[in-house]
Parts: structure tokens; C-alpha cells; sequence
């Protein structure tokens, strides 16, 4: 049995316009494909993990909140750009207000650094939900993949020597030892890439102690095409639907 989701089969829902079917559709959809076999803790991700509080208050299963990236940075970015912020279309208010009481029902907020809780969590937009200084209520967990845990072994070797055969490729001799600071991603101005290169190229220690490395897709020349990047902080056109 596969859950039926949130909102109508037929046609193409922007995310923005989803939070109305979470807790009428989603939620009862996910509960109805657990049944009895309910887990011992939910994950809860970006906006949308004001669904489990609706699981929360439904069964009292704990639940931890990974944001990502939230609200008001996405739309102070708008802003900074240049760009409107249109409620109608947006609907930030909302998306905010889902993001705070997630926030603040979440049994622990997972962050990939200290600088995401302090900052992100810091912003005058969550007073009063959460306090990021508070170490019983955040867990920091860096981005990554420890194989020797998860399927050790799984990984095509052929593909394995190429990728690290790429951070090889470009640095001179007396670098190639260096660590590598590492982002992946698709190429899109809200993903930050000019910051890290400012970082390299303003910062001459960091320079000196680590490599960036840019993971851009399956895009042949990210230095010439920039695939289908979107606008800073908007979202891609929905997809025609036949």
C-alpha cells in the first residue's frame, strides 16, 4: 500500500500552496500506511514538519525537525535581492508560523552546524519558539555519509576511483593533500556558491588549509552553463501535466 499524499492526483500543487492539505490529507494518509507499525520517532523536514506535530498530538510519538534552510532567511534573501514578497503567492506568514510551532513541539532540532542554530534558529522571526542556546533542545550533525555504517561496501568501485580522481584534477601538486571543503548542490543563486568562492579567494588561510569542491550536477561546463537554475528564493515552473 503506497499513501495517497496530499491534495488531487490529476494536477501539479506548488509547494507553497500545500500547507492547507497537510493536515487533512498528509497526515491522515501517513497514519493510514503505518497502521499499527507505527516507528519510535518521526523525522520532520523544512516547513512541512508542522505534519508531525499533527502525528505528535494524534499518537505522542516524538519527532525531530531538520529545517534545512527556513523562512525568514529565504525571505530576507528575497528582499536583500531586490525582489517582492507577495503573500498572496508566497504565503511566508504561514510558512513561518508552521515553522515555529514545528520548531518548538520537535523533541530535538537537528542542525549541520553551530553557525545554522545560532543564526538561523537566532532570528528575531522564531523569539519565543525555540532558544538556541539551549544544548538539551539542538543536536548539531555534519552533512555526510559514514560508509563503513551505511551499506559498507555498496559503492561501485569504478565510479569511487573517479570521484576521487576529481579533487586531483585541478589543484596544483602541492595541494592535492589539502582537505576539501565540499558543496553540492544544483547551481542556483540562493545555494550560495559566490559565498564560498568570496571565502577562497578573500581569506588567504583558508586558502591554505583546504580545497573547495563544487558538486554541480550532471552539468558538463558548470563554468559556462548553469543548467536550469532558478531565480534567487523562487521556485522552478511547475511541470506540464498532459
Amino acid at each position: 500500500m503506497r499513501p495517497h499524499g496530499a491534495g488531487p492526483n490529476d494536477r501539479f500543487v506548488r509547494k507553497e500552496d500545500l500547507w492547507s492539505l497537510l493536515g487533512s490529507d498528509w497526515v491522515p494518509s501517513i497514519l493510514a500506511f503505518c497502521g499499527v507499525d507505527l516507528p519510535d520517532v518521526f523525522a520532520a523536514h523544512c516547513g512541512d514538519g508542522i505534519s508531525s506535530v499533527h502525528v505528535r498530538s494524534n499518537t505522542g510519538i516524538p519527532y525531530t525537525f531538520t529545517a534545512h534552510s527556513l523562512g525568514a532567511q529565504e525571505r530576507d534573501g528575497l528582499l536583500a535581492a531586490g525582489e517582492s514578497v507577495n503573500e498572496d503567492c508566497d504565503h511566508f506568514a504561514r510558512h513561518l508560523e508552521a515553522e515555529r510551532v514545528a520548531m518548538n513541539h520537535a523533541r530535538v532540532v537537528i542542525t549541520s552546524n553551530d553557525q545554522e542554530r545560532s543564526l538561523q534558529y537566532g532570528h528575531p522571526a522564531y523569539d519565543g519558539a525555540i532558544d538556541p542556546s539551549d544544548d538539551r533542545r539542538f543536536a548539531v550533525v555534519p552533512p555526510g555519509v559514514d560508509q563503513s555504517v551505511f551499506c559498507p561496501g555498496s559503492v561501485d568501485e569504478t565510479a569511487s576511483r573517479r570521484i576521487r580522481a576529481f579533487p586531483e584534477r585541478d589543484p596544483e601538486a602541492s595541494r592535492t593533500e589539502l582537505p576539501a571543503v565540499v558543496s553540492s548542490s544544483r547551481l542556483d543563486p540562493k545555494k550560495n556558491h559566490r559565498v564560498l568562492v568570496d571565502a577562497f579567494g578573500h581569506n588567504r588561510e583558508l586558502r591554505s588549509h583546504a580545497n573547495p569542491l563544487f558538486i554541480a550536477g550532471a552539468i558538463k561546463d558548470p563554468l559556462r552553463d548553469d543548467g536550469s537554475a532558478s531565480p534567487p528564493g523562487r521556485p522552478a515552473r511547475p511541470p506540464r501535466l498532459a
